[in-house]
C-alpha cells in the first residue's frame, strides 16, 4: 500500500473506511483516493472485522495481521487497539481456566488412588474368602447349604460373565 501524504503540506490525510475522499490532519485538505484504493481498504477493513467476529484467538491474530496492512488508516488504528485488548483478554481467560485444570488434575489423581486400593483391599478380601471356601470344601467342613450357595453363585457369575462377552461382542 502506497504511504499517503498531503500534497499541499506533507501531513498525514485521515481516510475513511468506504469513502473516496480523505482530509488532512494538518491543513484540512480535502483529497480524491483511487476508488480501487479505497475499496481494497475496505476489503481489508471488512475482512478483519469478519476474524474478530470468530472470536477466537487465531481470528484475532488475523484481524491484527490485516488491520497492520492498513495502519495509516485511523479508524483502522482504533479497531487495532481494541482487537489487541480483546487478544489479551481471550489469552488472560485460557490462562485463568487452565489453572484450575492442574488442581482439578490433582485431586483426580488423589481420588484414583483411594479408588486404586479399595479395589485392592477388596480383591484381596475375595481371594482370600475363595480360598477359605475351597479349604472347608476339600476337607469337608462346609454345610450342605453353604456348599449350595457358593456352587449357584459361582454359576451366576459365570452365566454374568458370558452375558457381558456376548453383549459386547454384538455391539
Amino acid at each position: 500500500m502506497a504511504l499517503f501524504t498531503c500534497p499541499v503540506c506533507g501531513g498525514k490525510p485521515n481516510i475513511k473506511i468506504g469513502t473516496e475522499f480523505a482530509v488532512c490532519d494538518s491543513c484540512g485538505n480535502v483529497m480524491k483516493i483511487d476508488p480501487r484504493e479505497a475499496e481494497r481498504f475496505g476489503e481489508i477493513y471488512r475482512s478483519a472485522e469478519r476474524a474478530m467476529r470468530l472470536n477466537s484467538v487465531e481470528g484475532y491474530e488475523e484481524a491484527l495481521r490485516q488491520l497492520d496492512s492498513i495502519s495509516f488508516i485511523e479508524e483502522a488504528q482504533k479497531t487495532h487497539a481494541d482487537c489487541e485488548k480483546r487478544l489479551q483478554d481471550l489469552q488472560a481467560d485460557l490462562t485463568r481456566r487452565q489453572t484450575p485444570d492442574s488442581a482439578s488434575e490433582s485431586r483426580n489423581t488423589s481420588f484414583a488412588g483411594v479408588l486404586l486400593a479399595i479395589t485392592l483391599v477388596f480383591c484381596a478380601a475375595a481371594f482370600t474368602g475363595i480360598v477359605y471356601l475351597v479349604l472347608r470344601l476339600i476337607r469337608g467342613t462346609l454345610s450342605l447349604t453353604a456348599t449350595t450357595v457358593v456352587i449357584v453363585l459361582a454359576a451366576l457369575a459365570v452365566v454374568l460373565s458370558f452375558m457381558n462377552k456376548t453383549k459386547q461382542s454384538n455391539q
